[in-house]
């Protein structure tokens, strides 16, 4: 994923376990700057190259 699409509220989906989450936080500048809710409780540290945009109505869907 490109720089300007880490956002927070952007769903994104892990490529190595599949598992779709949103963004809640982006701190630049980290050894795993993403932090992402998966399943609503679960938070996953990881860079953004772990991961890929997907559209927002997939987001929910494991």
């Amino acid at each position: 994923m490109k720089d300007e699409d880490m956002v927070c509220g952007r769903p994104v989906k892990l490529k190595s376990s599949g598992e779709a989450g949103i963004i809640y936080e982006v701190k630049p500048g980290t050894k795993y700057p993403v932090r992402i809710l998966v399943d609503g409780d679960k938070e996953i540290q990881c860079t953004q190259a772990a991961m890929i945009k997907c559209p927002r109505k997939n987001a929910s869907r494991n």
